[in-house]
């Protein structure tokens, strides 16, 4: 049987059918081991990818998020990790939609999601794009402004770290150059973060998108940055990461490469469930567009392009390399996005929820049924 880990990919080749599960077996742990042995059962059978997806979703997916049932969430979250590596690409196609934030339900206290990534690669873009997604549907958002450096916003932030510490007025204080104060800034934010923390739990439960400083160093490898998000994520708050990487770079395959090393440094370091986002895919030709999917979706195709770039005497090193980026990538989903048009917005908010509510509110808002 495979292990745990390796059981999403493992379903991933098989293609399988799953069929309706009786409660004895879905509320204990050989419900996993039943999901392993009958893959293996059905890899022999030929089953089209979109009636896998289909199936995957009505077998798998709506008995584990019906209130029928009660697991264990980390055995929720196996399951469902099974169902994303078939459905996540055609997530719109193939789920049914149910709504209930407008009553007031779906709702599981604030849901910090920390937007990190390198300058320039569209953070505070996304942050604002995916809020006017959001708010359409009835979902609520808050957005907090943690960059006390930036000048402009491309929104208006509901609560915003500059109105207690503004790199400019630090600059002049203490005499500093752009970096130090910058650095001195993001640090002194922590001072700060009972006030934060209060406008926190004064805004609507739901979504509350962190907008992080535009250097993404200062905070993430700071121990500024490291209180930041323990203390934002008190209080028994979900919290996730959501890291946008910019496409436009990653077009070569030792510069998507190095753009998925940047997503696992992040993950190790805040150690909080993450989404990745290939943001700017509207800027990528069709080409472009259809090679970074077949990368991120198949390992083997990357190292194919990479040693076809590469001397050969980087072949032993590449592969160790792949093989942990591969393990990395079956964690962590890789979206490509555009936060400019909203593309595949819809798939990101189907991971997002799974961290919030466990997956309860799996389907797409009511707004999106005319779309589908």
């Amino acid at each position: 049987m495979p292990t745990l880990l390796s059981i999403p990919s493992f379903f991933h080749k098989s293609r399988c059918i799953i069929p309706e599960f009786p409660a004895s077996l879905i509320a204990s742990y050989s419900f996993l081991s039943m999901i392993s042995n009958f893959t293996e059962f059905s890899s022999r059978r030929s089953t089209s990818s979109s009636a896998a997806k289909a199936l995957c979703l009505d077998g798998i997916a709506a008995p584990l998020l019906s209130k029928r049932i009660d697991l264990p969430e980390f055995i929720v979250a196996a399951a469902l990790k099974m169902c994303n590596q078939v459905c996540a690409h055609d997530t719109r196609k193939q789920i049914r939609v149910r709504t209930g934030w407008s009553s007031g339900k779906g709702l599981n206290g604030h849901f910090m999601v920390f937007v990190i990534g390198p300058a320039g690669s569209g953070k505070s873009t996304f942050t604002s794009s995916f809020r006017d997604w959001l708010v359409p549907q009835n979902v609520p958002v808050t957005i907090l402004n943690m960059d006390p450096a930036v000048e402009e916003l491309a929104y208006l932030p509901d609560i915003d770290i500059r109105e207690y510490v503004f790199v400019r007025n630090i600059q002049e204080k203490y005499k500093l150059g752009p970096n130090g104060a910058i650095i001195a800034s993001v640090d002194l934010s922590v001072e700060y973060l009972g006030e934060i923390n209060s406008q926190v739990e004064e805004s609507p439960e739901g979504y509350v998108l962190v907008d992080t400083p535009g250097q993404m160093e200062i905070f993430m490898y700071r121990q500024s940055g490291e209180i930041i998000t323990s203390m934002l994520c008190g209080s028994g708050r979900r919290c996730a990461a959501v890291v946008v990487l910019d496409s436009t770079i990653a077009t070569s395959p030792s510069d998507f490469i190095s753009q998925v090393f940047l997503a696992a440094s992040s993950y190790y370091r805040l150690n909080l469930p993450m989404v990745a986002l290939i943001n700017k895919i509207d800027l990528l030709s069709q080409e472009e567009r259809e090679r970074l999917e077949d990368w991120i979706s198949d390992i083997v195709s990357l190292e194919e392009h990479f040693l076809w770039t590469r001397a050969s005497r980087l072949s032993t090193f590449t592969s160790s390399v792949l093989r942990l980026l591969h393990d990395f990538m079956q964690i962590v989903p890789f979206i490509p996005v555009s936060a400019k048009t909203g593309e595949n917005f819809e798939t990101v908010y189907f991971f997002l929820q799974q961290i919030y509510m466990g997956g309860e509110d799996f389907e797409l808002p009511e707004k999106l049924r005319e779309t589908t």
